[in-house]
């Protein structure tokens, strides 16, 4: 039940599915498994490479037929449950193969895969550490149309590139969560920031945003796909960076789905007096600690201030070479 109880974040059905522990932490979500399928023709079958406990080829199948591969038999048969419990039967317009996807190379014109990135508690990183290898099923993929691999946000681009001529980064409730790598004739190109909600993309823009030390009477928090792909300037050309933080923007009013409008209340050292007196002067308690990259402990520093009333103040840790300042805000 502790496994159903965790999946209620992922699946709508989570009462009636059967998991795994390993195989429900690397699972993807509805939302996001609907936003791969979206990306294959309506009808067109789709070989999933990787099926485990059948999140996308749940999503997979709802689109048209999937062939599905999974090595362990454990799994497989949660996906062959989870399927069902879709009103997805396997014979449907679903086939889970129990075995290795490569003794049944090439496969078609269409494939998704969504390598396992963890050995037990490690995340991997590397691309020739995930099961199956990505470039293995690039070589193996010869009659692919378009295949989309799953990959992690934190391997570099020079590695990800490798595998096709199109990366994107993607997030789902503002958090960052793949790197899609697509191959294949209809695969296009270029590296590309996507919300898995919309589907939406903005691509890379080169230039750099200008810096400043202090905020004007906005701060935004940029969507970490938009960061991740270096795409700011495709949304937020009238914006400067503050400090050294990426992602943590300032300048005028603009709406944009791939960003998060904060009012600046102050902006202080980043001590605890300092705080402190601005919480007392509004009313506020720090309902959260905000930090990309300064290297604190969020929850920690949050539970060291006083609340001062009922007033929700969201607490920016910004830096500027060896320095920090903290930015007092509340969403706008």
């Amino acid at each position: 039940m502790d496994l159903r109880h965790r999946a209620r974040t992922k699946f709508a059905l989570a009462e009636q599915m059967i998991f795994v522990k390993e195989g429900l932490e690397q699972s993807t979500s509805e939302v996001v498994a609907k936003f791969h399928a979206d990306r294959f023709p309506e009808g067109e079958k789709v070989f999933d490479l990787t099926a485990g406990i059948g999140a996308d080829t749940i999503a997979l199948a709802r689109r048209g037929p999937v062939t599905a591969y999974e090595q362990d038999e454990t799994r497989a048969d949660c996906a062959r449950w989870n399927l069902a419990v879709h009103g997805l039967e396997e014979g449907s317009n679903a086939e889970i193969i129990t075995g290795d996807c490569f003794d049944h190379a090439p496969w078609g014109k269409y494939v998704f895969a969504d390598p396992a990135r963890r050995s037990g508690a490690i995340r991997l990183t590397a691309g020739d550490e995930f099961s199956p290898n990505p470039a293995e099923i690039v070589e193996c993929a010869t009659e692919v149309e378009l295949g989309i691999l799953k990959l992690s946000p934190m391997q570099r681009d020079e590695e990800l590139i490798i595998y096709g001529p199109r990366v994107e980064f993607v997030s789902h409730r503002r958090e960052g969560k793949e790197a899609l790598v697509s191959f294949g004739l209809a695969a296009g190109e270029g590296f590309w920031a996507t919300r898995a909600e919309t589907g939406e993309s903005v691509p890379r823009d080169e230039g750099y945003l200008p810096s400043v030390s202090v905020p004007d009477a906005f701060i935004y928090d940029a969507d970490p796909a938009l960061v991740r792909a270096h795409a700011i300037r495709s949304v937020a050309t009238s914006l400067r960076q503050i400090g050294d933080t990426a992602g943590y923007l300032t300048g005028p009013l603009i709406e944009s789905p791939w960003l998060r409008r904060y009012s600046v209340i102050d902006f202080v050292r980043p001590d605890q007096k300092s705080v402190q007196a601005v919480l007392r002067r509004v009313g506020g308690f720090v309902e959260e600690v905000k930090q990309r990259g300064a290297g604190v402990n969020a929850e920690k520093l949050r539970t060291t201030f006083r609340a001062e009333g009922d007033r929700k103040v969201s607490l920016m840790v910004i830096t500027e070479g060896k320095g920090r300042r903290y930015a007092l805000c509340e969403i706008a």
